[in-house]
């Protein structure tokens, strides 16, 4: 990973929703290398499984399609 992507990375907190196509990405837990995040037809159903994968990959992901950020808010613990 680039020092450039740190900080575009940095980006990615916890409770993000995340948009693209007709898919909602919710950022459920961020660790030292790896996101815990749910895939979602829709923003309020409670998404299928929470899955793991790198920080990188994630953000790729996103970035190659266009998601927008539609929630900042974190979550309450």
């Amino acid at each position: 990973m680039k020092t450039d992507d740190v900080a575009e990375i940095q980006h990615l907190r916890e409770g993000q929703l995340w948009r693209f196509q007709r898919r909602y990405v919710l950022i459920v837990a961020l660790e030292n290398l790896c996101v815990r995040f749910k895939l979602m037809d829709a923003p309020d159903e409670p998404g299928e499984r929470t899955l793991t994968g790198d920080i990188d990959t994630l953000w790729r992901y996103l970035t190659s399609r266009r998601a927008r950020l539609v929630q900042a808010l974190a979550r309450s613990p």
